[in-house]
């Protein structure tokens, strides 16, 4: 029998194994963003400011990522998250919903427009006031931790899986146990 052969006999196997691989990508970006933003100096500067929101958009779509419906992921679902972090989930996609993949009507932002009607002009004055975390907010870091976690151990079961059912040892050379 081929190589392709043998594979092919597991297609619907590999296909979930590809799956959670791919939730591993998003599991490990929120894990990097949450850590750099755990890392930073703190600094009352405008570059501070947009790092930190940018690391917050990334950590935040990634996590929804996780639980949205996508083309060929896994998606997972919140009855899965331990109870005890089911409401930091819920704050991580409500500000991924309202503020960071759509513009909605979060809490956390505020516009203000104003039009100074001249003769001959008009000028817009806007401001937008932000609220957000000087850094990782610490409640986040068990729900990180437990995602990874989660993700790892659906890897590590879908490859003990196709072990069992084809005979022969499913090896992964690297993450996720470094996830």
């Amino acid at each position: 029998m081929s190589n392709d052969e043998f594979l092919a006999q597991f297609d619907r196997e590999r296909k979930r194994l590809e799956r959670a691989i791919l939730m591993m990508n998003a599991a490990q970006q929120v894990a990097y963003a949450y850590g750099r933003l755990k890392s930073l100096e703190v600094e009352l500067t405008m570059e501070f400011m947009l790092e930190v929101e940018t690391l917050t958009s990334a950590l935040v779509t990634a996590y929804g990522r996780l639980f949205t419906e996508t083309t060929g992921v896994t998606k997972l679902t919140r009855a899965q998250v331990p109870e005890r972090l089911q409401p930091t989930h819920d704050e991580l996609m409500d500000l991924r919903h309202k503020r960071h993949a759509h513009h909605g009507d979060h809490e956390t932002v505020g516009t203000a427009i104003d039009y100074d009607v001249q003769p001959d002009r008009v000028d817009v004055k806007f401001t937008i006031n932000m609220t957000l975390c000087l850094g990782a907010p610490r409640h986040w870091e068990d729900l990180v931790d437990w995602v990874n976690a989660h993700v790892s151990d659906t890897v590590h079961a879908q490859l003990a899986h196709l072990t069992k059912v084809s005979g022969r040892t499913w090896a992964w050379p690297g993450p996720p146990d470094d996830v």
